[in-house]
């Protein structure tokens, strides 16, 4: 990989490091890291073809499967949460539906669920060198085992990775460390 591909993968590793996100009972909510697999899965699969990431049936079903497998008590399956808030990274930007700017702009939350998200805003799109990056299927593996590691235990991983089309049978062994 060139250097300039290597400082794209840098700042957008940090980006997804930097996201804020909820503490239940002292545990970090799995939200946003679950949304960036579902995403890659996405693109994965080739069922995201451009750079506009919709709250459709496709991106909530991947996210609820995934989450599943990491629930815990307290837990809640609310793709619309992660989905508004990663807005607050510097690589998640909400595109507002034709005449729903202002109110778009004025949002704070996903507001009790789809219901804010399905009226104001059309879909997400990715900055240009994250989107960019998202097409090499290496950096997609290599960003998803990233994700895996930074921000889930040894048995989350045990459930999640196998469930990645990006990873291949060696690619799992290796996330597990049984190779």
């Amino acid at each position: 990989m060139d250097t300039a591909l290597e400082e794209k993968v840098a700042r957008l590793r940090a980006e997804i490091l930097g996201m804020r996100r909820g503490v239940h009972k002292g545990r970090m909510k799995p939200h946003k890291p679950l949304l960036l697999l579902a995403v890659i899965e996405l693109l994965d699969r080739r069922e995201i073809s451009e750079n506009r990431i919709r709250f459709d049936e496709r991106l909530k079903n991947t996210f609820s499967r995934l989450f599943a497998l990491v629930q815990q008590e307290g837990d809640w399956c609310h793709p619309s949460e992660p989905f508004f808030h990663l807005r607050t990274s510097g690589f998640w930007y909400h595109k507002p539906l034709r005449g729903k700017e202002r109110a778009c702009s004025e949002l704070d939350t996903s507001g009790g669920g789809s219901a804010g998200i399905l009226e104001n805003i059309d879909y997400v799109f990715l900055d240009p060198d994250s989107y960019s990056l998202m097409m090499y299927s290496d950096i997609r593996r290599d960003l998803s085992q990233f994700i895996l590691s930074e921000f889930f235990e040894i048995r989350e991983r045990e459930s999640l990775a196998p469930m990645l089309s990006v990873f291949g049978a060696a690619d799992v062994q290796d996330i597990l460390g049984v190779r």
